[in-house]
C-alpha cells in the first residue's frame, strides 16, 4: 500500500504510530479499569471478610455465653438434685431412726407380755402341782371314800335292822 505523495512528511510520522497508540492508550485504560475493579473488589472483599470476622467473634461471644449459662443452668440443677438427695437421705434415717424407736418400744411390749404369760404359766404350773399333790397324797382315793361311807350306813343302818330290813350296800366302782 502506497501512501499518497500529498501528506507531509511531519504528519506521516505521527499518523503511523495511531493505531499503535490508540492500542496502547485503550490497553493502559483497560489495565486501569482492571486495577480500578481489582482494588474495588479487594476493598469489597475486605469489607466482607472483616464483616465475617466481626460476625465470627460475635458467634463466638453468643456460644460462649450459651456455654456459661448451660453451665450455670447444669450446676443448679446438680445442687437441686444433690439437695433433694440429701434431704431424701436424712428423711430415710428418721424413718429408721422413729421405725428402731417403734420397734423397741414393741419389744418392749412383747417383752412385758411374755413375762405375764410366764408368771402366768407359773402359777399354773404351781396350782396344778398342789393340785395333784394333794389328790395323790393327802386326800384319799374316790373308791376308799365311797366305801368308807357305804361302811358307815351299813353300821348305821345295822343299829337301825329292827326298824328297816338291811339292803345290800351298792358298790362305789358301778358294779
Amino acid at each position: 500500500m502506497a501512501l499518497p505523495a500529498a501528506v507531509p512528511a511531519g504528519l506521516r510520522h505521527t499518523t503511523i504510530f495511531n493505531d499503535v497508540h490508540s492500542a496502547l492508550h485503550n490497553i493502559t485504560s483497560d489495565l486501569a479499569h482492571f486495577r480500578q475493579l481489582a482494588l474495588d473488589n479487594d476493598q469489597a472483599r475486605a469489607d466482607e471478610i472483616e464483616a465475617l470476622r466481626n460476625k465470627l467473634q460475635q458467634e463466638r461471644y453468643e456460644h460462649r455465653e450459651q456455654i456459661n449459662k448451660f453451665r450455670y443452668e447444669l450446676d443448679d440443677l446438680v445442687h437441686q438434685k444433690i439437695e433433694k438427695l440429701i434431704d431424701l437421705i436424712e428423711m430415710i434415717h428418721r424413718n429408721e431412726k422413729k421405725d428402731d424407736r417403734e420397734q423397741r418400744e414393741h419389744i418392749g411390749r412383747l417383752r412385758v407380755e411374755l413375762r405375764k404369760v410366764k408368771d402366768s404359766l407359773k402359777m399354773v404350773t404351781g396350782k396344778w402341782e398342789t393340785f395333784l399333790q394333794r389328790a395323790t397324797e393327802e386326800r384319799q382315793p374316790a373308791k376308799e371314800v365311797t366305801a368308807e361311807i357305804a361302811n358307815k350306813k351299813k353300821l348305821f343302818s345295822d343299829t337301825d335292822v329292827t326298824e328297816k330290813p338291811a339292803t345290800a350296800p351298792k358298790k362305789a366302782d358301778g358294779s
